[in-house]
């Protein structure tokens, strides 16, 4: 998977995480049967549980990806630059 569609893929977890806490926040501070709401309260915290689990897997492998294109650029780049203080310090000689 890509970057790019991970970070899409983030960005719905986080907004379905964030709708069903509204969710939660409005169902408990509402009235009525308190076994009723006690059943959705429940429901909703395994849902948001659930998401957020969903939610810190896709952030570790973002995680995971940023690690691996830092490590294919930099090690490069440092050689590169490495190589070229030498040249001009061959060259400076």
């Amino acid at each position: 998977m890509k970057m790019k569609e991970l970070r899409l893929k983030i960005k719905e977890k986080k907004a379905e995480v964030d709708q069903l806490q509204e969710q939660f926040d409005t169902r408990r501070k509402s009235g009525g049967n308190p076994s009723l709401i006690f059943y959705e309260i429940q429901s909703l915290s395994y849902r948001i549980n659930d998401k957020s689990v969903e939610l810190y897997e896709l952030e570790k492998q973002y995680t995971g990806l940023q690690i691996k294109y830092a490590y294919l650029i930099g090690i490069p780049l440092t050689v590169v630059l490495t190589l070229l203080i030498e040249f001009y310090k061959w060259v400076a000689a």
